[in-house]
């Protein structure tokens, strides 16, 4: 597993600890989980099996009015076979130093958080899209030469509490230029 330290430190305790709800107390896990952990941070560029993967910031768990990092977020450029795509789950708009990343790539897909369909949201008080913060976005990365006319744009991270159902949406969102992610869904680069 790859996260920053935070993830690290959880896992760790997780690791080792085991909670018993009818003491209301913890005790000593007895068992090592089979985990290895990878310490990673923002710009951090590292192997996966056959893949290259940049990890850039994420705009998520910040407290934006007062610059405080509530819990560092990493979304992720991936590399592999000819193909680049940025998953970026978990965030609202880019920012500067994710898009400056970002814009040494020539990305063929990118996948974007759309928790909240289109409702409308203030994003100063969110971690998360929309579908009007996802075109925005989109039409950023264009405009730094990043992402071209023909790259595949997916959205996923949806929340039921904001948006229909995957059936009733798909459509809608697939006339805007935009895929929908599922479960069990495979994208086709050649497509």
């Amino acid at each position: 597993m790859y996260g920053t330290a935070v993830i690290g430190s959880a896992l760790a305790f997780a690791a080792e600890h085991v909670w018993d709800a009818a003491q209301g107390r913890f005790h000593a896990r007895t068992e090592a989980p089979d985990l290895h952990f990878h310490s990673v941070d923002h710009g951090a560029c590292f192997e996966v099996g056959q893949a290259r993967v940049t990890s850039v910031r994420a705009s998520h768990m910040l407290d934006k009015p007062r610059l405080l990092i509530e819990q560092p977020a990493l979304n992720y450029v991936i590399e592999r076979d000819g193909v680049t795509v940025f998953y970026g789950l978990d965030s609202s708009y880019l920012l500067p130093e994710t898009m400056k990343v970002l814009a040494g790539f020539h990305l063929d897909a990118v996948v974007l958080d759309a928790t909240f369909g289109d409702l409308d949201i203030d994003p100063a008080q969110s971690g998360h899209m929309n579908f009007a913060m996802v075109a925005e976005t989109v039409v950023e990365l264009r405009a730094a030469g990043t992402l071209n006319d023909d790259a595949a744009i997916m959205v996923s991270h949806i929340s039921l509490a904001s948006v229909p159902p995957h059936d009733e949406i798909e459509a809608d969102l697939a006339s805007r230029g935009i895929t929908l992610a599922y479960d069990g869904m495979v994208w086709d680069s050649e497509a």
